[in-house]
């Protein structure tokens, strides 16, 4: 339950409209007796309760009558159903761009003029700020007006990168001189030659169409990923080798379009379906970590849930689904039962290495206790590759041997490889503070899009202006192009629990819909 605000206005203001005659007719206007909206709006210099009385013409039958006019200024306090001004986005998005200040630097900073939590800083830094910004950057027809008056023409550039593990591939067309964006999006990834991006040029601007030198092609063919947004990308970002897109199966016919409840059945097999897709984009980190497990062991889990669910309600392609995973399962069944043996032979030499809380163990007895167990290794195991397995364990222990069990006698020399890395954290930090998560970068910009590269303008008082400035329909239609990208990625986690309150949520939705009898 959040707790709630204890904020109290000092000021008092109702806006009205600035005209003073009617749109339509030029006859004079009447203030209503209504308030369009009324609330209080906390600002970087105080809280202020502000409302708009809206006008309409006086003359009845003029259709301007049935209008509402409202006053612009007030609609520069806030965004609809905010209660931060404009001046509060502003100040965050500048502290986090300019300064590359951390989310609690930033809440630190503001909550000394306004009342606001962490999480909150965060929100509307991601779903308020950059929106705005990437609303703003695509309004500049008038700049690329200017410079084709001083230069005859634009230099257009278009950036593709490589999609993330057979995701959408973001595109970006934009213009070199001004570094304007003038379209972007996310389009399905196909392997087609050079030519054929040419040829498309060609048809569309046979007398200005250069050669493209970046082999980073896509399907002219297929249509625009409904997830639109004007970002901007890295020039400079490589393009992957080519990758199979992964298509996923058409409802079948029995999925009227009409249909509530077959259009709902479609939507939780394709959440599914790229559940699978970001199953088979796992990378492992060896020896702990191994992809190959953690992928059998998560298809296995859909397997059962999607044959609990087909006992309730049955779908041919759920069904053709569950069967293909089990088909590939039981392909593989014998070498990961063996992978899973070794994975255990692993973790139990970890355990019998890492440090124990409040034990104080010398290095002699940890080489005696791991000694015995490599000691306790079946010498005739009957699996070949799990013979050789163990024979590795011995001699890559043998080969670090002489110098393991030193930190366990000396209490100054780090036991883990993180307690190394400790030393070199704060550097880390400074780094990612001043060049940003390069780990992550790629991730960020196929999800989120590239609005954390949008330049912002020489001074915040002009952006704030700028902010001002975006309608907020422009707004709306920003964030439900970003929520219908972001859907892609709803099963896309590699956190136990997180993923199995996800498909917990998903079982719990489908078990809700009406059983039918097809067996």
């Amino acid at each position: 339950m959040k707790t709630p605000k204890e904020v109290y206005p000092t000021t008092r203001t109702i806006y009205h409209p600035e005209v003073a005659s009617c749109i339509v007719c030029g006859g004079p206007l009447t203030l209503m007796n209504t308030l369009l909206w009324n609330k209080t709006v906390q600002t970087l210099s105080g809280a202020r309760s502000v409302a708009s009385r809206p006008a309409c013409c006086a003359d009845p039958a003029c259709a301007g009558a049935t209008m509402r006019l409202r006053s612009a200024e007030g609609q520069q306090v806030a965004l609809p159903y905010h209660t931060y001004g404009y001046d509060v986005l502003t100040r965050i998005g500048w502290l986090r761009q300019t300064r590359r200040a951390t989310y609690e630097e930033i809440h630190a900073e503001l909550r000394t003029h306004v009342q606001l939590s962490y999480s909150q800083v965060r929100s509307l830094y991601r779903d308020s700020f950059l929106p705005l910004l990437a609303c703003h950057e695509r309004q500049q027809t008038d700049r690329v007006a200017a410079i084709v008056t001083q230069y005859g023409g634009l230099v257009l550039a278009l950036d593709g990168m490589a999609p993330e593990g057979g995701e959408p591939q973001l595109w970006v067309l934009h213009e070199l001189l001004s570094g304007v964006v003038l379209r972007s999006g996310w389009m399905s990834r196909q392997d087609q030659s050079e030519p054929a991006l040419d040829e498309t040029i060609a048809a569309v601007a046979p007398e200005e169409a250069p050669t493209l030198p970046d082999p980073s092609p896509t399907d002219p063919t297929a249509p625009p990923y409904a997830g639109e947004t004007p970002v901007v990308a890295a020039a400079d970002e490589p393009t992957a080798p080519p990758v199979q897109e992964v298509v996923q199966p058409r409802p079948h016919a029995a999925h009227a379009p009409h249909d509530p409840i077959a259009q709902q059945v479609t939507t939780m097999i394709s959440h599914v379906l790229c559940r699978v897709r970001y199953l088979l984009t796992w990378k492992g980190r060896p020896p702990l970590r191994l992809a190959g497990i953690e992928v059998v062991a998560e298809l296995e889990e859909l397997i059962t849930r999607g044959t609990r669910w087909l006992t309730h309600r049955h779908d041919p392609c759920l069904a053709a689904l569950v069967c293909g995973l089990q088909h590939a399962v039981t392909a593989v069944e014998s070498t990961v039962a063996t992978l899973r043996r070794e994975a255990e032979w692993i973790a139990d030499i970890c355990d019998i290495l890492a440090p124990v809380e409040g034990t104080a163990r010398t290095g002699a007895e940890v080489a005696q206790h791991l000694q015995t167990y490599l000691n306790h290794l079946d010498p005739t195991e009957s699996d070949p590759h799990a013979l050789a397995f163990q024979q590795h364990l011995r001699k890559v222990s043998a080969s670090y041997w002489s110098g393991l069990f030193h930190c366990y006698d000396d209490p100054n020399i780090p036991q883990t490889n993180n307690g190394l890395e400790s030393r070199f954290r704060d550097t880390q930090r400074r780094i990612l503070r001043t060049t940003g998560q390069k780990g992550r970068t790629r991730r960020i910009l196929h999800r989120i899009g590239a609005w954390e590269l949008l330049n912002l303008l020489p001074t915040e008082e002009e952006t704030l202006n700028a902010m001002r400035q975006i309608a907020p329909s422009d707004l709306a239609d920003e964030r439900q192009r970003l929520y219908q990208h972001l859907e892609r990625f709803r099963l896309h986690t590699r956190t136990p629990r997180q993923t199995k309150t996800q498909l917990d949520r998903l079982e719990q939705e489908w078990l809700a819909l009406p059983p039918n009898t097809t067996a």
